[in-house]
């Protein structure tokens, strides 16, 4: 592991023992599940941890959290830090420095982190799930204008209008979490989504029975929960999973950071900036 790896596995310890101690359920997903199956731990390339929760047990996680998790972890939320707009959590290690440029200007934690994702129930219908998209996109990126990001000029223009449209961000919160949850109390529904996963929902939508079992899988020097049948879910998302991608794709994935340093709390950096 590297230094980075090495942070965001400390991080994910303490969350994996809230979980354990509340029996909260969570998943491995993505690139962190590929590492687990693939090299029982990251992806080498990988600096990143993702992990997904049930609704229900994520919003039970977001009010215990706070008082149980050691003094250097800050639990990034909507109602931990009203600057904080994504509809999805992280825990960040207030003792480093991860500085994504969205937030190079704001004043939020901006530690390493590891992201928490709710799951929430989708149905089948293509047009119900165009429309549920089309809104929560419309409401991500009013929310996104409260960043203080450099936009080229057609840029400025859609955020202008987006802020005169939507002037309220607590209704747009509102509205975009409602629209999430909207099919959570359907019985019976097949289909899960995470705002994680930003592709077109009425091509992916992902089988609950993905997801029913879950085993725990050599992750480092630890273990991590990922679904029985995750060779489903990673088939689909990945394709061939277990074959190495080319030197060229060997990449840490999107993360736009600035600065970063695993020994210097963000607070003395930005001082400095």
């Amino acid at each position: 592991m590297n230094e980075i790896q090495e942070k965001l596995l400390s991080i994910f310890k303490c969350f994996a023992k809230i979980c354990e101690k509340h029996n909260l359920k969570y998943y491995a997903v993505g690139g962190t599940m590929l590492g687990a199956v693939r090299h029982r731990g990251f992806i080498p390339w990988d600096n990143d941890m993702d992990i997904i929760m049930p609704r229900p047990d994520y919003e039970t996680f977001l009010t215990i959290a706070p008082s149980e998790l050691p003094d250097n972890l800050f639990l990034q939320c909507h109602y931990t830090e009203n600057k904080w707009y994504h509809p999805f959590s992280k825990i960040r290690d207030s003792n480093t420095t991860a500085i994504e440029k969205e937030f190079l200007n704001s004043d939020i934690n901006n530690g390493l982190w590891i992201d928490i994702f709710p799951i929430d129930n989708r149905v089948a219908s293509k047009a119900k799930n165009i429309v549920n998209d089309f809104v929560y996109r419309i409401l991500m990126r009013r929310l996104m204008c409260s960043y203080k990001i450099k936009r080229n000029l057609l840029g400025k223009i859609k955020s202008i209008l987006l802020i005169i449209m939507l002037p309220s961000k607590e209704f747009c919160w509102k509205k975009m979490n409602n629209t999430l949850t909207k099919y959570n109390n359907i019985d019976g529904c097949k289909y899960f989504r995470s705002p994680w996963d930003l592709r077109p929902a009425y091509k992916y939508l992902y089988p609950y029975e993905w997801i029913r079992e879950l085993i725990n899988v050599k992750f480092e020097d630890t273990y991590i929960k990922i679904p029985i049948d995750y060779d489903k879910y990673l088939s689909y998302v990945f394709g061939n999973y277990m074959e190495l991608p080319p030197l060229e794709k060997r990449t840490s994935g999107s993360h736009n950071i600035t600065i970063l340093d695993t020994k210097r709390s963000y607070k003395d950096i930005k001082k400095t900036i």
